[in-house]
Parts: C-alpha cells; sequence; structure tokens
C-alpha cells in the first residue's frame, strides 16, 4: 500500500500488508508485529544505513505510538505500536 505523496492514512486489511513510506506525513493504522511490513525509501536520509540504524536515527516512541522523523518534515506515525524492537524485522528498506 503506497500512501504516495502528501499526507495519507494508510489502513490494512486482513492478512500481510506492506506500507511503502516515501515522504509526506503519513500514519498507518492496523499494524501487527511480525505480520506486516514497512517499506522505507532510502531516500528520506543521506548515506547507505542499516534498519537499526534507521529506527536508532529516526524512530521515537510518542504515547502508544512509534514516530519516524526525517529531514524535510518527513513524518510516519505507526499507531498502537510502542517498542522500536518490535520493528526491526519488519522493516524493509528501498
Amino acid at each position: 500500500m503506497n500512501g504516495g505523496a502528501g499526507n495519507d492514512v494508510m489502513i490494512g486489511g486482513g492478512g500481510q500488508d506492506a506500507f511503502i513510506f516515501n515522504g509526506g506525513k503519513d500514519r498507518v493504522v492496523d499494524f501487527p508485529d511480525d505480520v506486516d511490513t514497512l517499506v522505507l525509501d532510502d531516500s528520506l536520509w543521506v548515506g547507505k544505513l542499516s534498519v537499526r540504524e534507521v529506527v536508532r536515527s529516526y524512530a521515537e516512541v510518542k504515547g502508544n505510538d512509534i514516530l519516524f522523523t526525517f529531514s524535510g518534515g518527513n513524518t510516519l506515525r505507526v499507531l498502537g505500536e510502542d517498542d522500536k524492537g518490535d520493528l526491526l524485522n519488519d522493516i524493509d528498506i528501498i
């Protein structure tokens, strides 16, 4: 599921979903750990980073959510997920 340009709310259905984020101010709803995948475009940061480095550098827990804050005001909020470690095996970088 690709939110595209702009500010979007992405809601997955039953089963496995892939949420593609390449900019904007997006929110992901319905993100079960070890089922769904966040797909992050590496143009959001400078240099080659591992998933662990991306999470460490750009993600923070905000209440019951995880908020990724990238340059240029680009943000991705994963609602209902409050453990950054849970995301480490749920992120692909393109």
